[in-house]
C-alpha cells in the first residue's frame, strides 16, 4: 500500500500539506482552519482552489487505477457534491467528539 501510494505521489507531483504543522498554508489559500478540516481542499497546478467532492475527483484523475471514478464523480455533482458534503460533516463532528483536534 505505501508502495503504492509512493508510486501516486510521485507519478501526479501530489504535495500533501499538514495544516497542522504548516499552518501558513491556510494563508495561501485563503482558508480558515475549521473548513479545511471538515473538507478537502487542492490547489491544482493552474493555482484554482478545488474544495469537497471536485477536489477529491481531482486527486482520484491523477490516480491510474480511479481515473472512472473522477469522471463519475465530475458528471454527476449534483449528486457528489450532497453526498461529499454530509460524509464530511459527520466525519469532522466525529473527529471534534473523539478530541483529535
Amino acid at each position: 500500500m505505501r508502495e503504492q501510494l509512493a508510486h501516486t505521489e510521485q507519478a501526479s507531483a501530489v504535495r500533501w500539506v499538514d495544516i497542522h504543522h504548516n499552518p501558513e498554508a491556510l494563508i495561501e489559500i485563503g482558508a480558515e482552519l475549521d473548513n479545511v478540516r471538515e473538507r478537502l481542499h487542492v490547489l491544482d497546478a493552474n493555482g484554482q482552489l478545488l474544495v469537497g467532492d471536485l477536489a477529491l475527483a481531482h486527486l482520484w484523475a491523477t490516480t491510474p487505477r480511479w481515473r472512472w471514478l473522477a469522471s463519475l464523480t465530475q458528471r454527476l455533482h449534483w449528486l457528489s457534491a450532497p453526498l461529499y458534503n454530509l460524509f464530511a460533516k459527520c466525519l469532522y463532528r466525529w473527529n471534534r467528539q473523539r478530541g483529535h483536534w
